[in-house]
């Protein structure tokens, strides 16, 4: 974590996470990489134990808002 941040966990708070693909391209394009992206998210919500709130998968970038659990 870069110096100077403080992490919260277990705090029961939303999260926006973020992220794009390598490079910027757009590898979400193909209906099988967005269910390999969903399958993927979904073995790890069961693994850490979070809810996703919502989601928007667009070709490139992925937004989730998440909550930890309760």
């Amino acid at each position: 974590m870069p110096k100077g941040l403080v992490g919260y966990q277990q705090t029961g708070n939303q999260h926006f996470v973020t992220f794009s693909c390598d490079q910027r391209r757009p590898l979400l394009e193909e209906a099988a990489a967005r269910a390999l992206l969903e399958q993927s998210l979904e073995t790890m919500r069961q693994q850490y134990d979070f809810l996703v709130i919502g989601s928007v998968v667009m070709p490139e970038p992925v937004h989730l808002l998440i909550r930890e659990s309760q």
